[in-house]
């Protein structure tokens, strides 16, 4: 599961193409979320 959001993440980051201090902040926030 926790592979499966790090690849739609970087795929949304991809489309983005850049990514906002604010995106990397939330990105890290789901990350640690769905890590416990």
């Amino acid at each position: 599961m926790i592979k499966k959001l790090m690849v739609t993440i970087s795929d949304a980051v991809v489309r983005k193409n850049t990514v906002t201090e604010c995106d990397e902040l939330q990105i890290r926030e789901l990350v640690l979320l769905s890590e416990r």
